[in-house]
């Protein structure tokens, strides 16, 4: 089965793509990336993800040419999902930015130009699925994460993520909330995470650590244009878990993730069903 790559927005067979060493995304994380759901053919939330693609991208000092315009940046994605014809219409697609390499292989490097290489993957539905099977969730305390602007963006440095990944495998559970130095909840290893009391949602301010996730600013949208739930962002110190009826997480790619269990404490999934259904109804 033959598959597509974007490498710089023309599309090659995906065998043809190579990284060299002096590559500054694997020499020195130098890059920043976004990860889009395209349902029937609609690339999601695009405006969103490039307005924070180039936040990203001042951050990092990366030049943007005035023809990297939100609509090349959409018609990036569909071109690379049409190109990947066997994977349907709902992909899950991947784009990297990195600073393009020069003649400096030090971590100091003048060059402001970026290169990048977008993939994708079929997704099952255009709908964000529900799942049924009982989601378990963990505090990972061994590694604060930090309370800065690079936590606020996509960047290709997750070494913490990753490390926190193995407590999810050595736990034989589904996920874990990292904490910042203050004990406070910053998000989940691949989501942002909010959390409900009664008729009253909360999340975590992007000061706690948390990525600024698109599909958390589109879900506060919604609350607050729904009236129906009290909505706050506060920070969640890690002794309150227990207390909350709820938790759910929530992503680009899976929309919302009810949580279960949190080692002995059981939640309910009573709004964050009405949530994602709220979500899908939007899509159609």
């Amino acid at each position: 089965m033959e598959s597509y790559i974007s490498h710089n927005g023309k599309i090659i067979r995906s065998e043809e793509f190579s990284l060299g060493l002096d590559n500054r995304a694997f020499r020195f994380g130098d890059s920043v990336f976004e990860t889009i759901r395209v349902s029937n053919l609609k690339v999601l939330f695009v405006e969103k993800h490039y307005r924070r693609l180039l936040r990203s991208f001042r951050l990092l000092s990366f030049k943007v040419d005035a023809s990297f315009t939100n609509e090349y940046f959409e018609e990036i994605i569909l071109n690379l999902v049409k190109a990947n014809k066997i994977y349907g219409e709902n992909q899950r697609v991947r784009i990297s930015f990195y600073r393009k390499s020069s003649s400096d292989i030090y971590f100091v490097d003048s060059n402001s130009d970026f290169e990048f290489v977008g993939e994708s993957y079929p997704l099952k539905s255009s709908f964000y699925p529900l799942n049924d099977n009982i989601y378990e969730i963990d505090v990972f305390r061994e590694i604060y994460k930090s309370k800065d602007v690079i936590s606020t963006i996509k960047s290709n440095n997750v070494l913490l993520h990753s490390i926190a990944g193995q407590m999810v495998k050595e736990k034989n559970i589904d996920n874990v909330l990292l904490i910042n130095s203050d004990e406070n909840i910053s998000e989940a290893a691949n989501a942002n995470v909010f959390f409900v009391k009664g008729k009253e949602i909360i999340t975590v301010p992007c000061s706690d650590g948390c990525v600024e996730g698109v599909f958390r600013s589109n879900l506060i949208e919604l609350l607050n244009n729904l009236g129906e739930y009290s909505f706050s962002e506060r920070s969640v110190n890690v002794n309150e878990l227990i207390f909350f009826d709820e938790i759910f997480l929530t992503n680009s790619i899976m929309g919302i993730q009810p949580v279960d269990k949190y080692r002995n404490t059981k939640y309910s999934r009573k709004h964050s069903d009405l949530l994602l259904k709220k979500i899908n109804d939007n899509l159609v």
